[in-house]
């Protein structure tokens, strides 16, 4: 009876760790609201995002492959409903900034630990360049360093066009970075330093990425995707259809080691764009996971993170039900989850109503709506469900 017990206490376990994993992986399904829907450019977008202002929402710099300067959009709106507004002179706190060579890829971190956010931005010549912020976490002041205070003065990529990505990616409490670059190489430069004084050193040896040769530009981005406590990474290159690659983490916190993962294990497949993509990943809905973030020509997407928990819980409301139907008065529609979208459209596909639910049961007056056939809508994460109806009066 005890081995019996332990046998399945053993399986309870491995059942519940699995369950744990197979919830917490997250597919990404392209926003229906995407607050960066109005931010104007000119070309290939690197997008980088941070709270400038410390006012606990998330702001928004964009690098440009043919600009020269880098664009600031404040978040005029809230953590969980951002609105991004374009800033410029001394309202941009990154006014200064100007590399005179384009393919300009910012990147924010407190480098040096002191409460504020930093800016090192890769540049088209090889190099990345550095921001230092002299001001605090509730007005920054970027001020140009000397070549000395710049901890990555003397990094020189392979390639043009330099991405740098910050991420401690041994677990020892302080930043290291990987840089892409334009032939396809992902290099690796260890901080050897401590969390406030920081020194980078090239690490060929240990370089997770070494034996990662991609065909064109990459950009590397990093994020927990399977929450399992190990960071992966996402990286995209510009091949014939520029696309994202999944490399899920299958070492440890101190020892990292990527696995590329392929068809349906790659949540990220199918995301492809006419020419470079540039992910990020950022808390963009205030719902506790982090959202993709995507740079490409001109424009910038949002992918919402959806964990299987999320599809799998949406699937059970699938068949929501509407009574009376036809209607000629007030119609209920149960069954609905909590904090989805229900939205009345005529035949033509034209929105006529639209609510927040706030409970499984909301109540539509159809004394609104001509006689005719209607569907009702049910939104909720980038999913959604439709069921006819008929009002008849």
């Amino acid at each position: 009876m005890k081995n019996l017990l332990t046998k399945l206490a053993i399986c309870f376990c491995i059942f519940v760790f699995n369950g744990f994993i197979m919830k917490a992986q997250s597919k990404y399904i392209l926003a229906q609201n995407n607050p960066f829907a109005l931010v104007n450019l000119s070309s290939f977008a690197s997008p980088a995002l941070g709270d400038i202002d410390n006012d606990g929402d998330l702001d928004l710099f964009v690098g440009q492959y043919n600009s020269n300067d880098m664009l600031f959009f404040r978040n005029i709106g809230t953590a969980n409903m951002p609105i991004y507004e374009m800033q410029s002179g001394k309202f941009n706190p990154l006014d200064i900034y100007s590399s005179n060579s384009g393919c300009n890829a910012p990147a924010l971190v407190d480098i040096n630990h002191d409460g504020d956010l930093d800016a090192f931005v890769g540049i088209y010549t090889y190099l990345i360049r550095h921001l230092k912020n002299d001001g605090n976490a509730n007005v920054p002041e970027f001020v140009w360093p000397t070549n000395m205070d710049n901890p990555l003065e003397m990094v020189m990529t392979e390639g043009i066009c330099s991405f740098p990505a910050f991420v401690d990616i041994d677990n020892d409490m302080d930043d290291d970075v990987f840089i892409s670059d334009g032939n396809g190489i992902i290099l690796f430069y260890r901080n050897k330093g401590n969390k406030n004084s920081p020194n980078f050193d090239l690490d060929t040896t240990h370089n997770p990425f070494k034996n990662v040769h991609l065909s064109a530009r990459t950009k590397i981005a990093f994020h927990d995707i399977n929450d399992d406590g190990l960071i992966d990474a996402v990286i995209s290159h510009d091949a014939q259809i520029p696309e994202l690659l999944y490399f899920e983490n299958t070492g440890s916190k101190t020892n990292a080691v990527f696995a590329q993962m392929l068809g349906t294990s790659n949540p990220f497949n199918g995301i492809t764009g006419p020419v470079a993509l540039v992910p990020a990943f950022a808390n963009i809905d205030g719902d506790g996971d982090k959202d993709l973030v995507l740079g490409t020509n001109q424009i910038i997407r949002l992918y919402e993170a959806v964990n299987s928990s999320d599809v799998n819980n949406f699937d059970k409301y699938a068949n929501f039900k509407i009574y009376p139907n036809p209607s000629n008065g007030l119609l209920t529609v149960s069954n609905l989850p909590i904090g989805s979208t229900l939205k009345v459209l005529d035949i033509t596909g034209k929105l006529l109503y639209s609510l927040k639910t706030n409970s499984e049961n909301e109540i539509i007056d159809t004394e609104i709506f001509m006689n005719g056939v209607y569907s009702i809508r049910v939104e909720n994460k980038g999913n959604l469900h439709n069921k006819k109806l008929v009002v008849s009066k």
